[in-house]
């Protein structure tokens, strides 16, 4: 493929529109700010240029262009971005492009496409799907979800997936082996039999596994069965229905939680679009930041026996740490949200809109675990919540709470301040307080410092003429960077004064290490102090290099001394005199 391809379809797309489809930004000066989707965090650190069409988090540190986004937050290979971007450019690629794993991934997903609207088939149109159909049915699903869903059926045959992908479509059994869709024993036979089928999609809707529902109620078979791991399929990264709760979660910026597929079918069709549902009880990290990418809201509606209580504790705590806002909905009117929504949908919608806050779960739940009315009850009660009230980090939060819990209990503030203390210190940091920039500036050797100034320069938008009169550019050392800075001096001379005008006029080859210089700046500097920033970067720059020329003409002095040059010692001590005289001029600045 021609590189030049490359470049064209990142010319032809916008990063900031790319990610703001993703990510909520908000405009900071000339660029956009969010809240890394990338990291945990409260305070945004995360930029976008559109004058340089690069994303930076100043948190954790990722950045890049349109490409290294979509691969780090949508999992795509580059030719499935290249692919993506081609197509919303409207450029058509030349081949070759593709490794022969891409190819191979290609085949995967095709087959699993292909599984998906052969169960989908036989449900909705032929008759061995009738059972199924009514079973969907009965349980609520309607045809439109059926359709939105993809909800297929397997019928009870140990060969009919196989003979259908391997002898009719060409797929070797091998490669239908490898992502879950069938079992090699003496032969092969079919993972999924007489189940109803819910295709797992990834973010991008595309299908890359399965689970499947038995209709008996009493069966001996296990009620549901999974896609194994497999290279597209990994239980703990996948939420059913993200693909399509996306645009809901984005614009209500909040997710709901359920726990099974019909759960989060159930309160889809009662209103509630912006639900996902994990894998059985347990939700994962990195589940977690699936959703944070799209909101920091989350909606924990597991079930109420003792596995989804445990599910809900384990969640607020991962919640927590990954920086996102956790309420929880007190399941009551049937035993899980299906049985809630089919009973009357309103209610469900309600108790949704009346989650409460952790901490009003957590210690509502341990007063109803025990009896407040007895000594015993108390203990356990008081010791169930004193950490739960130490973890709170707000003092104003934290009296609130502590003032509740001590009333409900009957004992004075004072003895449950006392349990909270015990039970362990409240607000303490360990985080070492961060030097200013300017002071780090000193200790940074002359080629990092010259780097890090060229890839400052470049957020400094409209600050740019007032900045560049502090460049030197014969104290840069490097040659590629001094050349960067030679044509940077000659723009803004000619009255080119806009990051974007001023890149157009760099070579290819100037204008990645110019990107790769804004992407590898590891703090992020308010918008008012970068220019004094960068002055002081120069002047420290200027220092270094009279310094570094100071040791190189002390060197020499030396040599023509043991030479007995005479007249060349008196020119260079002449030097050495002016160069030490300014740098002491400079320290004193």
């Amino acid at each position: 493929m021609a590189e030049n391809q490359v470049e064209v379809i990142k010319s032809r797309t916008d990063i900031v529109s790319l990610i703001d489809e993703r990510v909520k930004l908000t405009r900071a000066g000339r660029n956009f700010k969010a809240l890394c989707p990338f990291h945990g965090e409260k305070t945004a650190s995360f930029f976008v240029s559109a004058e340089l069409q690069l994303y930076k988090c100043f948190g954790c540190g990722v950045g890049g262009d349109v490409y290294a986004f979509l691969q780090a937050y949508e999992g795509m290979t580059f030719p499935e971005a290249l692919e993506y971007l081609a197509k919303k450019a409207g450029v058509q690629l030349v081949r070759g492009y593709r490794k022969q794993e891409d190819e191979q991934r290609v085949r995967w997903l095709e087959a699993l496409h292909l599984a998906e609207e052969f169960y989908h088939y036989l449900l909705t149109k032929h008759a061995v799907g009738k059972e199924a159909l009514a079973y969907l049915k009965k349980r609520g699903v309607n045809d439109s979800l059926i359709r939105q869903f993809g909800l297929g059926y397997s019928p009870e045959s140990w060969d009919s997936l196989y003979r259908y992908l391997v002898t009719k479509k060409r797929y070797k059994p091998e490669e239908v082996e490898m992502v879950g869709l069938i079992i090699r024993s003496t032969r092969y036979y079919d993972r999924f039999r007489g189940r109803v089928m819910f295709p797992l999609r990834d973010m991008r809707g595309r299908t890359v596994g399965f689970a499947g529902r038995l209709l008996e109620v009493d069966a001996k078979e296990a009620k549901y069965v999974n896609t194994p791991e497999t290279p597209l399929y990994h239980k703990g990264t996948l939420l059913y229905g993200l693909s399509e709760a996306r645009g809901a979660i984005k614009k209500k910026n909040r997710v709901v939680v359920v726990e099974g597929e019909l759960d989060m079918l159930a309160s889809f069709r009662a209103g509630v679009t912006e639900t996902v549902a994990i894998k059985g009880s347990a939700l994962t990290a990195d589940q977690i930041e699936l959703v944070r990418r799209l909101t920091t809201n989350l909606v924990l509606a597991l079930d109420t026996d003792a596995a989804g209580s445990e599910a809900t504790t384990r969640g607020i705590g991962m919640a927590d740490k990954a920086g996102v806002n956790v309420s929880v909905v007190e399941v009551t009117g049937g035993k899980d949200p299906d049985e809630v929504v089919t009973k009357n949908p309103e209610s469900w919608r309600k108790l949704v809109e009346r989650s409460e806050s952790v901490y009003d779960f957590l210690i509502g739940r341990a007063f109803r675990s025990y009896d407040v009315t007895t000594g015993e009850g108390k203990r356990r009660i008081s010791r169930q919540v004193a950490p739960i009230l130490a973890g709170i980090g707000n003092a104003v939060e934290r009296e609130h709470y502590l003032k509740g819990v001590a009333e409900k209990l009957a004992v004075s503030e004072q003895v449950m301040a006392e349990e909270v203390a015990k039970a362990g210190t409240v607000g303490v940091t360990n985080g070492e307080d961060k030097a200013p920039v300017a002071e780090g500036l000193a200790k940074m050797r002359r080629e990092k410092l010259e780097r890090y100034l060229l890839g400052l320069f470049f957020q400094l938008g409209e600050d740019i003429p007032e900045a560049v009169t502090a460049v030197e550019i014969d104290c840069v050392a490097e040659p590629a960077v001094k050349a960067i800075w030679q044509e940077v001096v000659g723009a803004v001379a000619s009255r080119v004064t806009t990051v974007e005008k001023i890149v157009e006029r760099l070579e290819f080859a100037q204008r990645r290490l110019v990107e790769t210089l804004f992407t590898s700046q590891t703090v992020t500097i308010e918008p008012d102090k970068r220019v004094v920033i960068f002055r002081k970067g120069w002047q420290e720059l200027v220092r270094l290099a009279l310094k570094e020329k100071l040791v190189t003409l002390t060197s020499r002095l030396a040599e023509l001394t043991n030479e007995g040059k005479r007249g060349e010692i008196e020119t260079l001590r002449t030097e050495v005199g002016s160069l030490n005289a300014e740098l002491k001029k400079m320290e004193t600045v």
